[in-house]
């Protein structure tokens, strides 16, 4: 299943509520959520810790499924798409980024680009060549046969961007992508965003707790208590 040529928003959360059960408690990670990403958009999500964010984010990335309300995925509705469409859709439609940059230790630079090209069925030399590409993009094509353990901590974010990219997704997620990285690689991975949003490639929805990173941003919401304010 392909989505790119849908010319609906992004994402749609309409009224959508995320309940989670506690013994006999009902606890509310999201309530009533009203959201569109536009094409082209880069948000940012800030709140405290606890607010609600990264559910936010599961269900934006469809790993999550609403308790109520409606989430559509560029004009497709959640609620009525198969379990298998769901997966090809994660792994086609939407790119991944980490704050723990989850990288397999045992696979090089370049073999975890090409990873998600692997799970659609692409063939080996294939995949290889647009992992090489897209590492070279992002100025780590000399570093494409090193394994995660020998990469510093701002080379393997770029690395994880470069996996997230690397099916042209509409749509990139990030978690807290400057969370564990110094100032100077923070700049470096938060100029990638930027020039991907210049660029148009793709819409992007990025949590951080830090305002420097929130304003890389056109539009900034926040998310407080499950709710947005």
């Amino acid at each position: 299943m392909t989505l790119t040529a849908i010319s609906s928003p992004v994402i749609e959360l309409n009224c959508t509520s995320v309940i989670y059960r506690k013994g006999k408690e009902k606890v509310a990670a999201l309530s009533e959520v009203d959201f569109t990403l536009e094409r082209g958009e880069f948000v940012t999500v800030t709140g405290p810790s606890g607010a609600g964010k990264s559910t936010f984010l599961q269900l934006c990335g469809g790993i999550l499924s609403p308790t109520s309300g409606g989430v559509r995925f560029m004009g497709l509705d959640r609620g009525r798409m198969k379990d298998h469409d769901l997966a090809s859709v994660r792994n086609r439609e939407i790119g991944f980024v980490f704050q723990s940059f989850n990288l397999l230790d045992y696979l090089s630079a370049e073999e975890n680009v090409a990873l998600p090209l692997m799970l659609a069925g692409v063939a080996e030399a294939e995949r290889l060549e647009l992992a090489r590409h897209r590492l070279e993009s992002l100025g780590l094509g000399h570093r494409r046969g090193h394994y995660p353990g020998e990469l510093s901590g701002g080379e393997c974010q770029r690395v994880a961007i470069a996996r997230a990219l690397v099916t042209e997704p509409p749509l990139l997620i990030a978690d807290e992508p400057t969370g564990n990285l110094d100032h100077d690689s923070s700049s470096v991975v938060m100029e990638i965003f930027a020039s991907i949003h210049r660029e148009g490639t793709a819409s992007i929805l990025l949590v951080t707790h830090s305002p420097w990173v929130a304003g890389f941003g056109n539009r900034t919401i926040r998310i407080d208590s499950g709710r947005l304010v």
